[in-house]
């Protein structure tokens, strides 16, 4: 009785569970999107959004241990228990700089490596492609109404300051120093977003034949370039160069007909230029016309400089080419040297480098502009925040999961074989821009919940195609048998 009972609380909850997953990855997906939204970022209405992400993220983590047999094989997902682990025994260890926010972080991870990136493998499918489109539709929504505010505001000059509720200010719109940041509270984290919505946008175009929904996509890829070009981030444009690029190198590597691997790579090199050259381009008409528009009687245009540049931060950081990155990566590589085993905690940085290297470059009184808590290097983070069992555990899951993609390449069926290369160059983009910018790990921003959810669509998609050419030699063995 007790057996049937299980079986039956099992059977309804893979029912609800495809529903839930939806509704949890919109929520938590819109919540960031919200979050890193400079007008609605510390207002009370973020509240609201938290408690939807944590009310259906919690459900969703409660069904999952119920049915733990059915994720705990889901490849790699030892690795990120490990980490987990790490994560938690740093936190212990370093308790006295502080416990909440490491408290707070830890749900976060939870989240990501437990209810995005970890799927049931015996999923339909056709329901995790239903899923994993309307992802894709929300954001790309939310970006482009985002980014055609942004492109009105660049168009006007115009940009203010805003102060949230809780005290934050952001930049809204142009700012004076030169780049656009629109809506976004971070135009380097914009512009990555924005390079993932043009890569699913183009898609999406390729899976669609409705005018009107192709129109709209066409529309979008335009807005989140314009973005990329006129925040001005480099590093948001040497990632979305990068992920576009080869996400056409390799539909063509799959498509041409004929001398393939030529096609291909004269793909990579035509857009890699176009997107490139197209940004120089855009840049300087823009600066011409607004010079114009600035020299013309009666236009309200008052500010001296009113052109796209990023001269304002060489001239303030004395020329560093890498706008003080080169010097944050010095602390971070002091603090693991000074905690070389298990780190002193991601949202512990800042304390323990006041009380131990009161000398090193990230606090404010040797660097005259800010304290900074992230070390805009994913590996540098994971160097001061985990030590070595941080960075070990680290290196372990990103060589299985390349180990794993290899192995599972020759598998991939013709039909999957576009979803699967614009999943793989989303994760590509955002693996590259985490160079230069904090992602991936210890920032809950909607760079981080993207590259943990694509890489899970990702494997699934993999292990799919990988477990059918796996049954298929199983039969073909028991017939020579």
């Amino acid at each position: 009785m007790e057996t049937k009972m299980k079986k039956s609380l099992q059977g309804g909850m893979k029912n609800i569970v495809p529903n839930l997953e939806l509704v949890f990855k919109v929520c938590y997906l819109v919540h960031l999107l919200m979050a890193f939204n400079a007008y609605f970022a510390g207002e009370r209405i973020m509240n609201v959004t938290l408690v939807l992400a944590l009310f259906f993220g919690g459900l969703m983590g409660i069904m999952r241990l119920i049915r733990i047999k059915d994720y705990i094989t889901f490849p790699n997902i030892l690795w990120l228990i490990a980490f987990i682990g790490s994560y938690a025994i740093t936190a212990l260890v370093n308790i006295r700089y502080g416990l909440f926010e490491s408290a707070q972080y830890f749900v976060w991870l939870l989240f990501q490596f437990g209810l995005l990136y970890t799927f049931d493998w015996k999923r339909e499918r056709e329901e995790v492609r239903k899923e994993f489109h309307i992802v894709a539709y929300v954001l790309i929504v939310i970006l482009t109404i985002y980014n055609i505010i942004g492109f009105i505001m660049l168009m006007q000059n115009h940009g203010f300051w805003h102060e949230a509720a809780d005290g934050q200010i952001h930049r809204i719109g142009m700012a004076e120093w030169g780049r656009l940041h629109g809506l976004h509270a971070d135009p380097n984290y914009g512009a990555v977003t924005s390079a993932v919505g043009l890569l699913l946008a183009l898609y999406l175009m390729m899976r669609n034949k409705k005018i009107w929904i192709r129109l709209f996509l066409a529309i979008t890829v335009l807005f989140q370039y314009l973005f990329i070009v006129f925040s001005v981030s480099r590093s948001g444009l040497i990632a979305a160069i990068c992920g576009t690029a080869a996400f056409v190198g390799l539909y063509y590597l799959k498509k041409a007909k004929k001398y393939t691997m030529i096609v291909s790579i004269i793909a990579v090199v035509v857009v890699a230029g176009v997107m490139f050259g197209g940004s120089k381009l855009l840049i300087n008409s823009y600066n011409t016309y607004m010079e114009y528009r600035a020299e013309e009687p009666g236009d309200d245009i008052t500010k001296k400089e009113p052109t796209i540049s990023r001269e304002g931060d060489m001239e303030a950081t004395g020329g560093d080419i890498s706008n003080r990155r080169f010097s944050i990566w010095k602390s971070a590589i002091e603090i693991f040297i000074s905690s070389p085993v298990t780190g002193v905690g991601f949202r512990n940085i800042i304390p323990y480098a006041k009380d131990q290297l009161p000398g090193t470059y990230i606090l404010k009184v040797n660097n005259q502009y800010g304290d900074f808590d992230a070390m805009h290097n994913v590996i540098m983070d994971t160097l001061a925040s985990q030590g070595i069992i941080g960075i070990a555990i680290l290196a372990g899951f990103i060589v299985s999961t390349i180990v794993f993609l290899i192995k599972n390449f020759n598998a991939i069926r013709e039909e999957h074989w576009v979803v699967n290369s614009v999943l793989f160059c989303c994760c590509l983009t955002i693996g590259i821009s985490s160079m230069f910018v904090s992602q991936i790990l210890y920032v809950n921003n909607p760079n981080t919940y993207l590259f943990w959810a694509l890489l899970g669509y990702l494997i699934y998609s993999m292990k799919r195609d990988g477990e059918r050419i796996n049954r298929k030699a199983g039969k073909t063995k028991e017939v020579l048998k």
